[in-house]
């Protein structure tokens, strides 16, 4: 069967099923080494004496990976945060939730990018967002923002 006619900047991004699967299974692994890397950094940060909470493997659209806490006095989880990982630059994918859950948590929601290049390096410290609705949306002018796809629906 023929390739279908695609503009040639289109063609050159074609992937099959199985390199898609592929990317996907790493992505979540890198996903996961990143939400336990920061798991252990907000146990650290809390001197262990509050535990915070992996919500992401049972509560997969929560908004958040990690429920902790602002620091040791603390009565009640007020700390959510989401984790993304990169390589290199500072890049990520944020849904639509994550967007709606930052917007009603505010100064509790908190976003932590892992680099991965330093994931292992003794000291190392993601980037730490507090509030990124307000911070990064809608006035951080060094992020840059582009719409990867839309949501339609018909109208009559």
């Amino acid at each position: 069967m023929a390739d279908p006619i695609f503009l040639p900047e289109i063609k050159k991004r074609k992937i099959g099923i199985e390199e898609l699967q592929k990317q996907l299974y790493w992505k979540r692994l890198q996903g996961e080494k990143a939400e336990i890397f920061i798991l252990e950094f907000e146990k650290l940060r809390l001197n262990s004496e509050k535990k915070p909470e992996w919500v992401s493997p049972y509560w997969v659209n929560a908004g958040y990976d990690i429920a902790s806490y602002e620091d040791t006095a603390s009565k009640e989880i007020n700390r959510f945060i989401e984790v993304k990982s990169f390589s290199g630059t500072p890049t990520f994918y944020w849904s639509r939730n994550e967007m709606d859950v930052a917007k009603l948590k505010r100064e509790k929601y908190f976003l932590y990018l892992v680099d991965m290049n330093k994931i292992d390096e003794d000291g190392y410290n993601p980037i730490i967002i507090q509030n990124p609705y307000d911070t990064v949306l809608k006035n951080d002018r060094n992020w840059s923002k582009l719409v990867d796809k839309y949501f339609i629906t018909f109208q009559k």
